[in-house]
């Protein structure tokens, strides 16, 4: 059908018209031209390196322009079907700069797994949000964690600074695990190499294992089970019992460091300080640099215990130097170890409400009313019963992966199509959640129910299958759950302590 749009500029004209705007939204479209180029160039990245704040000051002018002029467009299309256009025409200017734009708000939003239920009920299990093509049926996602990815940086669907991320931020060689690709979807082999050299002096190690069961290992659970019997009023908040042990306790077992003194301040500082995986962000982190902040993490981490045998120039781990590793882990222990394992735990431990998925009963459920119920000497119910409710309440909801080839998606039976290099989002939250696969009881909490330890979407890894990218500390964390759902029920049951096996 014709369209009646106003004809594009030169630089649209090999666009194709696809009825995503009206004749109002296509004015607005090229009423944005003239400031597209400067706008395109901040947003995307590409003169980074050179920002100054005169030129900021300018280009902010020209972003609250384009601002205004983009939500004009989105309201004479919707955002969705505009979106969906934006991501069929990835090289288009108003694309580029729309779709930055819209990650930068909905990447927060997609965050919120009650926000994110809201749209797939809305616009069924595949549908576009925050600048990628999720795809969002249980045997989807498991087809990808088993198969290489080809990655970019990005956590999920929060887009990262390049220059912000480990080895990135010193001008040398990429450490970021996140956006290294495997071998097998255009990498090097790099990743599974860095991770095999992180595994070797970390989460692989017997050191670690022991220093889990020796003194001070003992000592932190202790107190911990003290304060959560002297202090629960205020045991999960901001600095709380239960924060203070997770970055203490990791540090002790990862890198057999007791921390005590100026290092306990610095790991406070960028562990449980403002601003710390907001210093990776797009465009939080132009913002929040704490460079000089993770230089001291990583100084702590190369005089540690578990580094002292550190062998340099390993072919098997891509001649990996001490520093490279721990810059490497400072952004592992932020993201993952700290952040991940430390939601996990509230929710296990009841500290946070499960999701109020529209329409369903999650909302309504008490996991420590479970808890209470669990065999304490029984680690594989508690481990059962931590990816239960790791299931209904991820701590990381979503991945991502880059398109290697153009691909045609179901969308509520429309069949849409999109070019080589679209961001693929990969959501474990709702292969978890799939109806479809886990049945009618799909939205409530049974630990026992068949099929869970296998089919469990998380960690990058579907239970134990994964492609190279399952996380090394899954073992860890399920541990640690383990350990003290078991310690501190035996402080919530006192009949259970008193017949506990010493």
């Amino acid at each position: 059908m014709a369209s009646n749009a106003p004809p594009y500029s030169r630089l649209m004209a090999s666009v194709p018209y696809d009825g995503w705007c009206s004749k109002g939204g296509a004015w607005a479209a090229s009423s944005f031209l003239p400031v597209g180029g400067l706008i395109t160039a901040l947003v995307s990245g590409h003169i980074e390196d050179t920002l100054t704040w005169q030129y900021i000051l300018v280009c902010a002018g020209c972003f609250l322009v384009s601002f205004f002029v983009l939500a004009l467009l989105a309201k004479y299309c919707g955002e969705y079907d505009f979106q969906i256009w934006a991501l069929q025409h990835p090289r288009n200017p108003i694309s580029v700069v729309w779709l930055t734009l819209l990650v930068c708000f909905q990447s927060l939003e997609s965050c919120n797994n009650e926000w994110m239920h809201k749209r797939r009920l809305k616009y069924g299990s595949n549908f576009v949000c925050a600048g990628q093509v999720l795809l969002g049926e249980h045997e989807e996602v498991e087809r990808t964690l088993t198969a290489p990815q080809a990655r970019t940086y990005y956590l999920g669907q929060t887009r990262f600074i390049k220059r912000r991320c480990p080895g990135d931020d010193v001008k040398q060689r990429s450490t970021f695990l996140l956006a290294l690709s495997d071998e097998g979807a255009g990498g090097d082999g790099s990743h599974a190499k860095f991770k095999g050299c992180m595994a070797r002096y970390f989460f692989g190690s017997s050191d670690m294992v022991a220093r889990r069961q020796d003194e001070v290992g003992r000592r932190m659970i202790d107190q911990l089970k003290k304060d959560y019997r002297e202090r629960r009023a205020d045991f999960f908040k901001l600095q709380g019992p239960l924060e203070m042990f997770v970055i203490t306790y990791l540090t002790y077992v990862l890198f057999g460091i007791d921390l005590k003194g100026d290092d306990l301040n610095v790991m406070k500082d960028w562990l449980l300080g403002l601003g710390g995986n907001a210093h990776y962000m797009y465009p939080a982190g132009y913002f929040m640099n704490k460079k000089k902040l993770i230089d001291k993490v990583a100084a702590i981490y190369e005089r540690a215990p578990a580094l002292q045998m550190f062998e340099e120039g390993v072919a098997a781990h891509a001649k990996m130097t001490k520093q490279e590793l721990a810059r490497m882990m400072t952004g592992v222990v932020r993201i993952a170890g700290k952040t991940g394992t430390l939601q996990l735990l509230e929710t296990v431990l009841g500290g946070r409400s499960m999701p109020k998925y529209k329409g369903e009963p999650t909302g309504q459920i008490d996991v420590t009313k479970v808890w209470d119920g669990l065999d304490l000497d029984n680690r594989d119910e508690m481990k059962r019963f931590t990816i239960e409710v790791a299931r209904l309440y991820p701590p990381v909801n979503v991945g991502h992966r880059i398109a290697q080839e153009a691909f045609t998606c179901d969308f509520n039976g429309r069949s849409v199509s999109f070019p080589a290099g679209t961001l693929v989002m990969v959501p474990m939250v709702f292969g978890n959640l799939d109806k479809g696969f886990w049945g009618p009881t799909t939205y409530e909490l049974d630990h026992n129910r068949p099929k869970l330890q296998e089919h469990f979407l998380g960690f990058n890894s579907v239970g134990d299958r994964d492609a190279g990218r399952i996380c090394p500390g899954r073992e860890l964390t399920l541990d640690i759950c383990a350990d003290l759902l078991s310690e501190l029920g035996r402080v919530r049951r006192p009949e259970a302590a008193a017949t506990a096996v010493v």
